[in-house]
């Protein structure tokens, strides 16, 4: 369904989960329509929500072992698809995480605030 027509859904989610004017231009979501046009590019891409769905699913939570690692969670308090709730207690899973809340980003966070993810990436990086 997302490859179908040339990536028509695929094309219409770029350019409408983000909330800054302009995040994705036609010519971005071309891109990367073209990109996912790529033979199992797109069902690599499904396979990854998948897989995170079946392994987190009801009861698969608490079978599931934290992460160990030191982890920021950048998260869109505008996403329709990422609800701002399910960013609250990700300890469960991954006890050193440190959550960014981004009042006024969807679920292309990077592209609705690209300066505010990349320093805090840079300031995440240099913290040992």
């Amino acid at each position: 369904l997302l490859g179908a027509r040339n990536g028509a859904l695929l094309r219409r989610m770029l350019r409408g989960m983000h909330v800054r004017r302009g995040a994705f231009t036609r010519a971005d979501a071309a891109h990367y329509a073209t990109a996912f046009a790529t033979p199992g590019a797109l069902r690599g891409a499904v396979h990854y929500y998948r897989a995170f769905v079946r392994g987190h699913g009801a009861g698969a939570a608490t079978a599931t072992p934290p992460l160990p690692h030191r982890t920021l969670a950048v998260w869109g308090m505008r996403d329709p698809a990422l609800l701002p709730e399910n960013a609250t207690a990700l300890e469960r899973w991954v006890p050193d995480v440190r959550v960014l809340r981004v009042p006024d980003a969807g679920h292309w966070v990077m592209r609705d605030a690209p300066d505010l993810v990349s320093d805090a990436l840079v300031a995440f990086l240099r913290q040992r």
